[in-house]
């Protein structure tokens, strides 16, 4: 399986011109980047990288979505250094994570913007100035006023002059660490390996049926791993064109998210429930008139419990514009096996089972055919894709449920992850 560097390589080989990326922000403007943009970006930043950090080195990327962020965080890769994505702060509570993610990490560099360093400041984060070059301590650069240290060569296939070859790592060695809040509310740093990345990539590939002529168009958080992940490494390792929205531009406005699955033809797009609920609750019928959802042929529907009147009512009401209750693909993941565990037969819609209320309540699942309690199945450990096996065990006995017990999953897998970051052992 190829690392992401061999794929951006591999990729800027054979379509330099082609569109990877197409980023639109909160005011609607959009901007498209080729693999040859990314890969001059990329080059650049990683040689700040390299003059600045040492290989295995933690770097802090603090962005909202766009080539930067993107740029930064495959840099870190290409370079040997740990990407940290973070989310920007908009308020004290994130400005009080990310100082807690930076006490944990202890990274060597905080990339940011400006205008997000300012915002720290602003929700009153500690150790920080305005015109000051660091954070809590940890040297800061900021993209947008770094001209020389990141400018791409002149070559654009090449870094300073040597062609942009991918830069061979132990596929062991840690990618980058994802930061999930866990049950505890503390952060909590997943390590993740490149060998991780590519099996799971490999089974969102196979199991979304992705190919060079597939269309992305997500919405979700750039620093969290459904976006990340799904969202914007899917469709570099697979070589098909995303465009990616800001969440809040969705949240304001949820046929934004709709109107742009119309406008670019995607054929893959997502979210959790809450999301085509909101499309339920807040899209009248005037604004479906141009709508248009014949392309969408996966939407996948997971990170949080599925409810069955959500995905029956969502596409009963948009197939009049295009959609197909078919296209609905439930699926299961966390971080803590990079992302992808499980996920339904792709075209054949969502699975919904009526099952006995008052057994689901004494922990276990009996189908009743009169029952008007439904479950929606997040599908199978699709085996022939790629190499994983689950079970249910009894929490209490540590041993494995019989038919229709409740219990909690267990997931051997290529993707599962090294632990978390400082527990070691």
């Amino acid at each position: 399986m190829s690392t992401l560097s061999h794929c951006l390589v591999g990729h800027l080989a054979t379509k330099p011109e082609q569109l990877i990326y197409e980023f639109v922000s909160q005011r609607g403007k959009t901007d498209s980047v080729s693999y040859q943009t990314l890969a001059e970006r990329v080059a650049g930043i990683c040689r700040l990288l390299q003059s600045e950090c040492t290989v295995g080195a933690r770097v802090i990327l603090c962005f909202e979505v766009g080539l930067d962020f993107v740029a930064s965080f495959l840099a870190c890769l290409h370079g040997g250094m740990i990407a940290v994505p973070v989310a920007p702060p908009r308020a004290r509570r994130l400005a009080s994570r990310l100082g807690a993610i930076m006490g944990d990490a202890k990274p060597a560099l905080l990339l940011t913007h400006r205008a997000i360093y300012n915002r720290l400041h602003d929700c009153g984060a500690d150790a920080i100035v305005a015109d000051s070059a660091s954070y809590q301590g940890t040297p800061c650069r900021l993209l947008d006023e770094i001209t020389a240290a990141v400018n791409p060569p002149s070559n654009p296939s090449s870094d300073n002059g040597q062609p942009l070859t991918p830069v061979e790592h132990p596929r062991d060695t840690i990618a980058f660490i994802q930061y999930t809040s866990g049950s505890t509310g503390k952060p909590k740093g997943v390590q993740i390996s490149h060998d991780n990345l590519a099996h799971n990539l490999s089974l969102i590939r196979d199991s979304f049926g992705h190919h060079a002529h597939s269309r992305g168009l997500i919405w979700l958080p750039h620093y969290h791993d459904m976006g990340l992940i799904g969202g914007i490494l899917q469709p570099l390792f697979v070589g098909f064109p995303v465009t990616l929205m800001s969440p809040l531009f969705f949240l304001q406005r949820p046929v934004r998210w709709l109107e742009m699955i119309s406008s670019v033809k995607a054929t893959t797009s997502g979210g959790p429930n809450f999301a085509y609920q909101l499309c339920l609750d807040r899209i009248d019928e005037g604004q479906m008139d141009h709508l248009d959802l014949s392309s969408w042929d996966l939407a996948f529907i997971g990170a949080e419990p599925i409810n069955p009147s959500v995905v029956r009512g969502f596409a009963e009401k948009f197939a009049r514009v295009g959609f197909s209750a078919g296209s609905f693909y439930p699926c299961y993941g966390l971080a803590e096996s990079t992302l992808m565990v499980s996920g339904a037969q792709k075209s054949q819609g969502a699975c919904r089972i009526a099952v006995d209320k008052q057994r689901l309540q004494n922990g276990f699942i009996h189908q009743c055919a009169d029952s008007s309690h439904y479950l929606v199945s997040s599908g199978v450990v699709n085996h022939q894709a790629i190499d994983a096996a689950v079970k249910i065990i009894a929490v209490d006995t540590d041993t494995e449920c019989g038919e229709g017990a409740i219990g909690e999953l267990l997931v051997a897998s290529g993707s599962n992850t090294r632990g978390y970051w400082q527990e070691q052992g």
